[in-house]
């Protein structure tokens, strides 16, 4: 008799659904309390045992003269850029061959100029280094010309630059390690003379040759007659 009746249970549709059911709300209990699987962590060479210098992690933007930049002065002004300010970190610049420098941040620390002290050698190759807490950041070269700037008297010129005089603006941009002399009327000779003797004034004797000079005429001095 319990026969019968179990082979009638199991012919009724009504029972399968019902343990179709049943057992979806298992399988649904199962997989929602039962914690995920940790999967490995993966890192990288940063993240591994030294997160307190991954976040001190500092970036050097740009750099002046250029890398690989050849024909620079043997008096340039060295600017190296930096991702955030630098006041309190660590940072050290080196230099390859070794010369006398001194280096002062911008008002926004964000910028280290490095002012060479001495004249550098003509031809000469020259890596800089950046290290932050004794460890390399960054690193690049420049070559130097074969004209002999003085360092001392092109030091002062930058100082007073931009300097505007009559008809005349000089200007000296670090990222080319140029002067830029800009006249705005003609004569242009003229007024290029007075530019040449304002930069002899500070000691230079043969401007053109000491120095890199481009010429940019403007307004009037470009116009037809």
């Amino acid at each position: 008799m319990k026969l019968e009746k179990l082979n009638e249970l199991l012919k009724d549709k009504k029972f399968w659904l019902f343990v179709f059911s049943i057992a979806a709300i298992a399988f649904l209990l199962i997989t929602t309390l039962t914690p995920p699987k940790k999967e490995t962590e993966k890192t990288n060479a940063l993240d591994v045992g030294d997160l307190k210098a991954a976040k001190a992690s500092l970036l050097v933007s740009r750099v002046e003269p250029l890398p690989k930049q050849e024909g620079v002065s043997t008096a340039p002004t060295i600017n190296i850029f930096f991702d955030r300010p630098v006041k309190d970190m660590d940072v050290k610049v080196g230099t390859k061959p070794d010369f006398k420098f001194r280096s002062e941040l911008s008002p926004g620390t964000t910028v280290a100029v490095v002012t060479p002290e001495e004249t550098l050698l003509q031809g000469t190759k020259y890596t800089i280094s950046v290290k932050l807490d004794n460890k390399l950041i960054y690193e690049w070269y420049f070559t130097t010309g074969s004209s002999k700037t003085p360092t001392g008297v092109v030091q002062k010129i930058k100082e007073k630059l931009p300097y505007t005089g009559n008809h005349f603006k000089i200007t000296y941009w670090p990222s080319t390690d140029k002067f830029f002399i800009t006249i705005d009327n003609k004569p242009m000779d003229v007024y290029r003379d007075a530019a040449l003797n304002w930069l002899r004034s500070y000691g230079l004797t043969d401007p053109e040759k000491q120095i890199h000079i481009v010429y940019l005429p403007v307004g009037k001095a470009v116009e037809e007659p």
